[in-house]
């Protein structure tokens, strides 16, 4: 009588789905356009409205991507099962150095565990499930063929790490080169105007809009980065 599983989808009870229907109508109308899509594939999951929205309100398809930073790192195979369960066809992986983010407790997964994750994800699914690795690392160009050669599907600098924007220029052009797509990232603190440059090159197709500081889960929210997804879209 309480959640249930159907088509591999999470069906609330009634009560619940009326109570964020209540949500859409009286929250969602009144957001900006950039934080529509969020709100709506939140909805969408635990079963809000079911309404069609208007034309005004249409938007590119939600992709969440979990992160694999809060799986219980002893049993990753079982986060890929339980990530493909739930209909996520990528994942994100975050490659912390321990250098980067000045902290020993700040360094977590490499290649190695990319390529276990890749061979274990082709051998039972499928090879189109999506490693989006963020790498937070001190001289990140050094890592680009390794995490190729894992089986990465994306990699996703962090701004902060380059000196200038030639080494990043230079970092997004050899992730293209070795056959994956290019993210970047930025931190709460950091404009949006400074990857501009970056963007217009085009060897990026993502932005990482970072709402907490890297490096740590359990932080807060911060809603000033909502302004800057909403510039990133208008741009």
């Amino acid at each position: 009588e309480k959640m249930v599983r159907t088509a591999r989808r999470i069906e609330p009870q009634k009560e619940t789905s009326e109570a964020y229907t209540k949500l859409y109508n009286g929250v969602y109308r009144h957001l900006p356009d950039a934080v529509r899509p969020v709100v709506h594939a939140i909805a969408a999951l635990r079963g809000g409205s079911t309404e069609p929205m208007h034309d005004s309100d249409a938007t590119s398809p939600i992709t969440i991507s979990p992160s694999l930073l809060a799986a219980d790192w002893s049993d990753m195979r079982n986060a890929i099962d339980l990530c493909v369960e739930a209909d996520c066809n990528q994942v994100h992986v975050d490659v912390f150095d321990g250098v980067y983010l000045d902290s020993p407790h700040a360094l977590t997964f490499g290649p190695q565990m990319i390529k276990s994750l890749r061979d274990y994800a082709n051998s039972v699914f499928c090879d189109d499930l999506v490693l989006d690795i963020h790498l937070c690392v001190d001289r990140p160009l050094r890592y680009v063929q390794a995490l190729a050669d894992a089986g990465s599907s994306r990699v996703i600098f962090q701004w902060e790490a380059f000196g200038s924007l030639e080494s990043a220029l230079e970092t997004a052009k050899a992730v293209n080169e070795a056959g994956m797509n290019c993210g970047i990232s930025i931190n709460p603190e950091t404009s949006e105007d400074e990857i501009y440059p970056l963007l217009e090159s085009g060897l990026v197709d993502l932005v990482d809009v970072l709402a907490v500081e890297p490096g740590f889960g359990g932080q807060n929210f911060q809603e000033m980065v909502l302004i800057k997804i909403n510039n990133l879209q208008l741009w």
